[in-house]
């Protein structure tokens, strides 16, 4: 059985990981990110799994599996990209990012995959997208912008990033994150718990 957080805790919880993910978009947490000024926000829940998105129950297992493959057709384009594993590493943690083919670059693992809802022509349309998660924040990207909590779950982000996400992004080197105020220096990979590679359907 599923064990509620006391309603205290969830709220500062969720005000934590607001403050986090607003300080990672304050400080260009991408080369390339979408602006939360230019046009709507949509909703998204974020799942590591078919299995743990169809217990869930709010979706079939069907959709499910297909915002798990568009999930993992979508992260080779989309993921973030860097010139070192090192690089990469600081941001999303020790052992969570791969070198990408011949391109020379590395990206994070991905995380898991999102089911989003965006406002169009007077219904809401469904949208799948991958996203990862920052080791040190818990802070959530996905589609060129830092997620920000919502409720019961879920998150909001630009509509754009589910509906035109950045893709194949500019890759990030150390002079371009500490030029737009990023993270710099080593930094500690987080908790034993978010050290497992990968995820699965």
């Amino acid at each position: 059985m599923t064990q509620r957080t006391p309603k205290r805790s969830r709220g500062v919880a969720l005000t934590s990981l607001l403050a986090a993910s607003t300080a990672l978009a304050s400080c260009g947490g991408s080369a390339d990110t979408a602006d939360w000024s230019d046009g709507d926000t949509a909703e998204a829940t974020p799942f590591q799994s078919v299995a743990q998105c169809a217990a869930s129950g709010e979706f079939t297992q069907a959709e499910c599996q297909t915002a798990y493959s568009q999930a993992v057709a979508g992260d080779q384009k989309q993921a973030p990209r860097f010139d070192s594993r090192e690089l990469c590493e600081e941001q999303y943690g020790e052992g969570q990012c791969e070198s990408r083919g011949s391109g020379g670059f590395f990206s994070p693992l991905l995380t898991g995959f999102l089911i989003g809802n965006v406002l169009s022509g007077g219904g809401y349309n469904r949208h799948y997208a991958p996203y990862y998660r920052d080791r040190r924040s818990g802070g959530y990207f996905a589609g060129g912008t830092w997620m920000r909590p919502s409720y019961g779950g879920r998150y909001e982000l630009p509509s754009r990033s589910l509906t035109r996400p950045v893709t194949t992004p500019r890759v990030q080197t150390r002079s371009s994150v500490v030029s737009r105020g990023g993270f710099g220096g080593r930094t500690a990979s987080a908790s034993s718990s978010s050290s497992a590679r990968g995820w699965g359907g």
